[in-house]
């Protein structure tokens, strides 16, 4: 068990924490990250967070980021490369974060209110003998029970979604997608699951 600790700011030779709620989290696939986002729209990554002995000692994080959002993030989720963070927000806005550079890539707007869950969908195509660029797109859920399918390959760093899509009637509060990309599964508020197929 270790503790995190969320500011390099010290005082008196300790660091000062951020006490705040946390609203979201999540670990990279490859374990490389551990982000946290507060109450106080704080964003905390903390590098290599598994391979940190047990002490009493907090870590601390190796990048902050305050003001996050302009409101409250309640959902998260990191790409398959563990290159990507995405974080969704209570205004209806997603934001796609490089976490080894630590800026913002791309900005999504136009939801119909609060971001409700999250999903990458990465197509790499290995058996082609042209390099293909793979195919990099995220999937939002919102209150307005839509899903969105936004590119993130487009240069614009924000723009309309590829595909909006349409089936449940209350909140969707699950996505996830087939490894392959081909397939997905969202599940939501009104007791439904559906299986949609990318063509």
């Amino acid at each position: 068990m270790f503790k995190l600790r969320s500011s390099t700011t010290r005082n008196n030779d300790s660091a000062v924490q951020d006490d705040e709620t946390i609203h979201s989290f999540c670990l990279t696939p490859d374990a490389s990250y551990f982000v946290v986002f507060t109450a106080s729209l704080t964003l905390h990554i903390y590098s290599d967070p598994l391979n940190v002995l047990p002490s009493d000692k907090p870590i601390r994080a190796s990048r902050t980021v305050a003001r996050s959002h302009e409101a409250p993030v309640h959902v998260c989720a990191v790409d398959p490369s563990s290159t990507f963070l995405a974080s969704g927000s209570a205004d209806g806005v997603v934001k796609i974060w490089d976490l080894h550079r630590g800026y913002v890539t791309h900005a999504f707007k136009g939801h119909g209110g609060v971001i409700s869950t999250l999903a990458f969908r990465f197509i790499h195509d290995m058996s082609s003998a042209i390099n293909v660029q793979p195919t990099l797109q995220l999937v939002t859920g919102c209150v307005d029970t839509k899903l969105r399918v936004f590119d993130l390959n487009s240069k614009s760093g924000g723009g309309k979604p590829l595909a909006v899509l349409e089936g449940h009637v209350s909140v969707p509060r699950a996505i996830d997608v087939t490894q392959d990309g081909k397939r997905m599964i969202s599940a939501g508020r009104d007791s439904v699951v559906l299986v949609w197929e990318f063509t």
